[in-house]
Protein backbone atom coordinates (compact mmCIF):
# COMPACT_ATOMS: atom_id res chain seq x y z
CA UNK A 1 0.00 0.00 0.00
CA UNK A 2 2.68 2.43 0.81
CA UNK A 3 4.78 1.58 -2.42
CA UNK A 4 3.68 4.27 -4.50
CA UNK A 5 4.44 7.33 -2.30
CA UNK A 6 8.02 5.43 -1.23
CA UNK A 7 8.40 5.67 -5.15
CA UNK A 8 7.12 9.05 -5.42
CA UNK A 9 9.37 10.35 -2.85
CA UNK A 10 12.22 8.21 -4.04
CA UNK A 11 11.29 9.83 -8.17
CA UNK A 12 11.74 13.53 -6.18
CA UNK A 13 14.91 12.18 -4.52
CA UNK A 14 16.59 11.34 -7.22
CA UNK A 15 15.19 14.08 -9.80
CA UNK A 16 16.18 16.74 -7.44
CA UNK A 17 20.50 14.55 -6.89
CA UNK A 18 20.26 14.39 -11.16
CA UNK A 19 19.30 18.38 -10.96
CA UNK A 20 22.12 19.56 -8.66
CA UNK A 21 24.72 16.95 -10.26
CA UNK A 22 24.03 18.10 -13.80
CA UNK A 23 24.66 22.16 -12.66
CA UNK A 24 27.25 20.69 -10.80
CA UNK A 25 28.80 19.12 -14.36
CA UNK A 26 27.86 21.89 -16.61
CA UNK A 27 29.32 24.50 -14.09
CA UNK A 28 25.81 26.27 -13.54
CA UNK A 29 24.20 28.23 -10.57
CA UNK A 30 20.74 27.72 -9.52
CA UNK A 31 20.77 31.82 -8.23
CA UNK A 32 20.96 34.75 -10.71
CA UNK A 33 24.09 37.19 -10.00
CA UNK A 34 23.88 40.12 -11.79
CA UNK A 35 27.27 40.87 -11.22
CA UNK A 36 28.52 38.09 -13.06
CA UNK A 37 26.06 38.52 -15.98
CA UNK A 38 27.60 42.04 -16.40
CA UNK A 39 31.49 40.44 -16.11
CA UNK A 40 30.34 37.66 -19.21
CA UNK A 41 28.95 40.49 -21.28
CA UNK A 42 31.84 42.66 -21.26
CA UNK A 43 34.20 39.65 -21.88
CA UNK A 44 31.83 39.04 -24.81
CA UNK A 45 32.30 42.79 -25.68
CA UNK A 46 35.99 42.62 -25.65
CA UNK A 47 36.29 39.04 -28.06
CA UNK A 48 33.45 39.96 -30.47
CA UNK A 49 34.93 41.71 -33.74
CA UNK A 50 33.57 45.01 -35.25
CA UNK A 51 31.51 47.02 -32.77
CA UNK A 52 31.15 45.02 -29.81
CA UNK A 53 28.39 43.00 -31.55
CA UNK A 54 28.76 39.42 -32.15
CA UNK A 55 26.54 40.08 -35.67
CA UNK A 56 28.30 43.68 -36.50
CA UNK A 57 26.71 44.57 -39.88
CA UNK A 58 23.36 42.38 -39.90
CA UNK A 59 20.69 45.25 -39.47
CA UNK A 60 18.52 45.91 -36.11
CA UNK A 61 15.55 44.83 -37.85
CA UNK A 62 16.64 41.55 -39.46
CA UNK A 63 18.43 40.55 -36.12
CA UNK A 64 15.55 41.58 -34.16
CA UNK A 65 13.14 38.98 -36.47
CA UNK A 66 16.13 35.84 -36.34
CA UNK A 67 16.00 36.80 -32.08
CA UNK A 68 12.01 36.78 -32.14
CA UNK A 69 11.58 33.52 -34.10
CA UNK A 70 14.36 31.66 -31.89
CA UNK A 71 12.77 32.91 -28.44
CA UNK A 72 9.00 31.66 -30.54
CA UNK A 73 10.82 28.17 -30.84
CA UNK A 74 12.30 28.04 -27.44
CA UNK A 75 8.58 28.88 -26.23
CA UNK A 76 6.98 26.65 -27.50
CA UNK A 77 9.68 24.01 -27.46
CA UNK A 78 9.15 25.08 -23.11
CA UNK A 79 4.93 25.01 -23.29
CA UNK A 80 5.42 21.70 -24.48
CA UNK A 81 7.75 20.35 -22.26
CA UNK A 82 5.69 21.74 -19.42
CA UNK A 83 2.33 20.10 -20.89
CA UNK A 84 4.10 16.78 -20.65
CA UNK A 85 5.39 17.76 -16.99
CA UNK A 86 2.06 18.35 -16.03
CA UNK A 87 1.11 14.78 -17.88
CA UNK A 88 3.32 12.69 -16.20
CA UNK A 89 2.91 14.55 -13.18
CA UNK A 90 -1.21 13.40 -13.78
CA UNK A 91 -0.30 9.90 -14.20
CA UNK A 92 1.85 10.14 -11.02
CA UNK A 93 -1.05 11.27 -8.50
CA UNK A 94 -3.50 8.73 -10.26
CA UNK A 95 -0.82 5.77 -9.42
CA UNK A 96 -0.71 7.25 -5.91
CA UNK A 97 -4.47 7.01 -5.86
CA UNK A 98 -4.86 3.95 -7.17
CA UNK A 99 -1.97 2.69 -5.44
CA UNK A 100 -2.95 2.05 -1.94
CA UNK A 101 -6.74 1.10 -3.25
CA UNK A 102 -5.46 -1.86 -5.16
CA UNK A 103 -2.66 -2.64 -2.13
CA UNK A 104 -5.54 -2.85 0.19
CA UNK A 105 -7.79 -5.26 -1.70
CA UNK A 106 -4.68 -7.73 -1.84
CA UNK A 107 -4.01 -6.92 1.69
CA UNK A 108 -7.27 -7.71 2.57
CA UNK A 109 -7.04 -11.09 0.73
CA UNK A 110 -3.73 -12.10 2.64
CA UNK A 111 -5.61 -10.96 5.53
CA UNK A 112 -8.47 -13.15 5.65
CA UNK A 113 -6.79 -16.50 4.29
CA UNK A 114 -4.43 -15.86 7.28
CA UNK A 115 -6.49 -15.65 9.73
CA UNK A 116 -8.68 -18.57 8.50
CA UNK A 117 -5.98 -20.61 8.14
CA UNK A 118 -4.46 -20.16 11.62
CA UNK A 119 -7.58 -19.52 13.66
CA UNK A 120 -9.99 -22.20 12.02
CA UNK A 121 -7.27 -24.84 11.98
CA UNK A 122 -9.95 -27.75 12.36
CA UNK A 123 -12.94 -25.88 10.52
CA UNK A 124 -12.42 -26.06 6.78
CA UNK A 125 -15.68 -24.57 5.88
CA UNK A 126 -14.79 -21.61 7.95
CA UNK A 127 -11.02 -21.77 6.04
CA UNK A 128 -13.04 -21.95 2.67
CA UNK A 129 -15.33 -19.27 3.70
CA UNK A 130 -12.53 -16.74 4.54
CA UNK A 131 -10.48 -17.74 1.34
CA UNK A 132 -13.34 -17.28 -0.77
CA UNK A 133 -14.46 -13.59 0.56
CA UNK A 134 -10.52 -12.75 0.20
CA UNK A 135 -10.17 -14.04 -3.14
CA UNK A 136 -13.51 -11.93 -4.43
CA UNK A 137 -11.52 -8.94 -2.83
CA UNK A 138 -8.28 -9.66 -4.53
CA UNK A 139 -9.82 -10.11 -7.67
CA UNK A 140 -11.75 -6.91 -7.49
CA UNK A 141 -8.01 -5.46 -5.97
CA UNK A 142 -6.13 -7.38 -9.32
CA UNK A 143 -9.27 -6.11 -11.83
CA UNK A 144 -8.63 -2.45 -10.80
CA UNK A 145 -4.99 -2.76 -11.15
CA UNK A 146 -4.74 -4.53 -15.07
CA UNK A 147 -7.69 -1.88 -16.00
CA UNK A 148 -6.12 1.29 -14.70
CA UNK A 149 -2.78 -0.04 -16.18
CA UNK A 150 -4.92 -0.31 -19.93
CA UNK A 151 -6.28 2.72 -19.20
CA UNK A 152 -2.80 4.60 -18.31
CA UNK A 153 -1.28 3.16 -21.45
CA UNK A 154 -4.29 3.45 -23.75
CA UNK A 155 -3.99 7.31 -22.47
CA UNK A 156 -0.40 7.72 -23.42
CA UNK A 157 -0.76 6.24 -26.63
CA UNK A 158 -3.45 9.07 -27.13
CA UNK A 159 -1.31 11.76 -25.76
CA UNK A 160 1.43 10.59 -28.02
CA UNK A 161 -0.23 10.79 -31.17
CA UNK A 162 -1.86 14.14 -30.39
CA UNK A 163 1.67 15.43 -29.94
CA UNK A 164 2.71 13.93 -33.06
CA UNK A 165 -0.56 15.70 -34.87
CA UNK A 166 0.67 19.16 -33.29
CA UNK A 167 4.09 18.57 -34.56
CA UNK A 168 5.32 18.87 -31.07
CA UNK A 169 7.06 15.36 -30.12
CA UNK A 170 10.32 16.23 -28.49
CA UNK A 171 12.07 14.64 -31.55
CA UNK A 172 9.91 16.82 -33.72
CA UNK A 173 10.89 19.82 -31.37
CA UNK A 174 14.49 19.20 -31.29
CA UNK A 175 14.56 18.74 -35.42
CA UNK A 176 12.78 21.85 -36.07
CA UNK A 177 15.50 23.65 -33.54
CA UNK A 178 18.22 22.29 -35.61
CA UNK A 179 16.76 22.94 -38.82
CA UNK A 180 15.85 26.61 -37.73
CA UNK A 181 19.58 27.23 -36.14
CA UNK A 182 20.83 25.79 -39.64
CA UNK A 183 19.02 28.45 -41.22
CA UNK A 184 20.33 31.49 -38.59
CA UNK A 185 23.11 29.95 -39.42
CA UNK A 186 23.16 30.66 -42.96
CA UNK A 187 21.78 33.76 -43.26
CA UNK A 188 25.01 34.83 -40.80
CA UNK A 189 27.58 33.40 -42.69
CA UNK A 190 26.03 34.97 -45.64
CA UNK A 191 26.80 38.21 -43.99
Amino acid sequence: MGSPLVSSLAGYLVQKHTYNSFLKRVGAETTFDASVLSTVRRQLEETAPGEGSLVPSLPAVNRFALYGESSRLFERQLINETTTIRHLGKVAVESNLLGPIIGGTLLTQGILGTTGYYRYTFRPRKQLALDYRGAIVGSTGSSLAVVGTAAWYLASLAYENHLRKKHSLPIQLIQDRLAHLDEIEKIVRAI
